[in-house]
């Protein structure tokens, strides 16, 4: 026999909605917000690298995103579990919050906590050009970030 069923919520942010989150994080956090679109983003060692048009940087640490996704979720009633473990994702132009037992979540291609980020960015690729990310946190500077505060 084996314990409870465990449980995993994704809550999915498109690259919009990842700008919104941004834009209200980084005016409660008192940082500027580049001017133009957000394009691509990354996980690296020292959290994750947000890029704007014209080549413009944002990068955050776990922690500062997290409060980020936190305020956004409470200004538009999204429910986070406060008891789960968390863990954030860049699946392509998506960040994701998983929450759950963690342990047994699927793994991903770009995970904190999880395996090594790619190498670029799927927008990047599909537009064939070299990606920002990787110019800003170069092949090699690692990749793999810690969780964000449960």
């Amino acid at each position: 026999m084996s314990g409870m069923p465990k449980e995993t919520r994704y809550i999915v942010f498109s690259l919009g909605e990842t700008e919104a989150v941004l834009r209200r994080g980084l005016v409660k956090l008192k940082r500027a917000c580049p001017p133009g679109r957000l394009r691509c983003m990354g996980a690296r060692a020292a959290g994750f690298v947000f890029v704007y048009d014209g080549g413009r940087t944002v990068q955050l640490a776990p922690a500062e995103l997290f409060a980020a996704v936190l305020w956004h979720c409470q200004a538009h009633h999204i429910p986070i579990a406060h008891q789960f473990e968390k863990r954030f994702e860049i699946l392509g132009r998506q960040l994701v919050l998983v929450s759950g037992a963690l342990a047994h979540a699927r793994p991903a291609a770009q995970a904190i906590g999880g395996p090594a980020a790619t190498d670029a960015c799927a927008l990047c690729v599909a537009e064939g050009r070299s990606c920002p990310v990787d110019e800003v946190a170069p092949e090699g500077a690692g990749d793999v970030v810690a969780d964000p505060p449960a």
